[in-house]
């Protein structure tokens, strides 16, 4: 375990059940008259129960963190060739003399 550990869980658990204290106002996307007021914990479980009493062949969203990828720039110099251009612009250097 690693040092803090406890102090961090302690703190997001913290943070977790007052998220869930708040209060909430809950609606049924397919049902209009639907209402559920109460804490986050509380209407999200009467959420759940009235989805899958009522709307069962309903699946809720996935949602899927989209990846941009990265280019890389490859332009066939070596790491040498890149800390002489360095240099040459003027770029900090050590010659280990000191």
């Amino acid at each position: 375990m690693r040092r803090g550990s406890v102090i961090l869980q302690a703190y997001a658990d913290r943070i977790e059940a007052e998220r869930l204290a708040q209060n909430n106002v809950g609606r049924c996307a397919w049902c209009p008259d639907v209402v559920f007021e109460g804490t986050v914990e509380h209407t999200r479980a009467e959420l759940l129960a009235h989805r899958l009493k009522h709307h069962p062949e309903a699946k809720p969203r996935k949602h899927t963190k989209r990846i941009v990828p990265m280019r890389t720039l490859l332009s066939g110099k070596t790491l040498d060739d890149n800390i002489a251009n360095a240099r040459v612009e003027g770029a900090a250097t050590w010659d280990g003399a000191a």
